[in-house]
């Protein structure tokens, strides 16, 4: 399983627009790894997570082609997560499936609501699923978890294997509740990219994490078993307020067990450990 992060930002993107504080003027000067794009990804190419507007320029600088992309999961309704004007002109107007199945999509109900008056019916297939149920979609088992939000009535995360592998997308969301804790409880993950939104700062409201969070909830998977000395755990969904930059929030977390990602990072679980390491630290 080959996972490209394609962004790494909270809602605003970094540097934000209009803003005057010091650490985006300096994300701004630095460039690379210090800009950041709205939260999504991609695995082998055809499985993609959410939908913000800036997906044209994350496929634009990193060089992608979505052609081949057959299912989109969506975590829940906000701007940040699906833009869905922008993902209802791709499909009408550029979109080139080669006469083959159209894009399924999948998301909660008030996604699902949101997009069904944008995506033409030849464009798309829109699916409203439920936490904790089991999509069976080409090579992958896509179990969605229910996130800690107060967006949407049920906002979810994915947990998704392929053969033997599996990770865990930990977005938009605070520490998991009990029910979701119990689900996980069955699984063992090779990978956990979590949101930390508030940075290496304690979080503001228990419907996010800060670096203490994304502690806990590592400290807990590795009580529960759900991860393992070899998990490779990456931090995105990074938010400009705390004006860390990149390699400033990488010394902090790193003696933890812990990297941080950045749009264009590539891992393939297939590797050993230590080879996605080396990878992910080359810039």
């Amino acid at each position: 399983m080959r996972i490209k992060i394609l962004g790494t930002a909270a809602e605003q993107g970094w540097p934000p627009l209009f803003s005057k504080s010091h650490g985006s003027h300096r994300s701004m000067e630095l460039g690379g790894k210090h800009v950041r794009s709205r939260s999504s990804l991609l695995i082998d190419a055809c499985l993609k997570i959410d939908f913000p507007a800036d997906t044209f320029h994350q496929a634009v600088t990193q060089q992608l082609l979505l052609d081949q992309v057959k299912y989109l999961l969506l975590t829940r309704s906000s701007y940040h997560n699906v833009a869905p004007e922008e993902l209802s002109l791709v499909l009408q107007g550029l979109a080139d499936f080669d006469g083959k199945s159209p894009l399924n999509v999948f998301g909660n109900t008030e996604t699902v609501e949101k997009l069904k008056g944008n995506l033409g019916k030849k464009s798309a297939l829109l699916f409203e699923i439920q936490a904790f149920q089991t999509l069976s979609l080409g090579n992958y088992l896509i179990h969605p978890i229910r996130a800690h939000n107060n967006g949407d009535r049920e906002p979810l995360n994915y947990l998704i294997r392929k053969g033997k592998h599996s990770m865990l997308y930990v977005s938009d969301t605070g520490l998991y509740a009990e029910p979701s804790l119990r689900f996980l409880r069955y699984h063992k993950l090779d990978l956990v990219l979590c949101g930390c939104r508030c940075g290496a700062a304690k979080a503001v409201d228990p419907y996010s994490m800060g670096f203490p969070e994304a502690l806990e909830l590592k400290r807990r998977f590795e009580k529960e078993g759900i991860s393992h000395s070899k998990t490779l755990w990456y931090l995105t969904q990074l938010h400009h307020q705390d004006n860390i930059l990149h390699e400033e929030l990488e010394a902090l977390v790193s003696p933890f067990g812990f990297q941080v990602a950045w749009d264009g990072l590539e891992l393939d679980l297939s590797r050993p450990t230590n080879e996605n390491s080396l990878v992910s630290n080359a810039t």
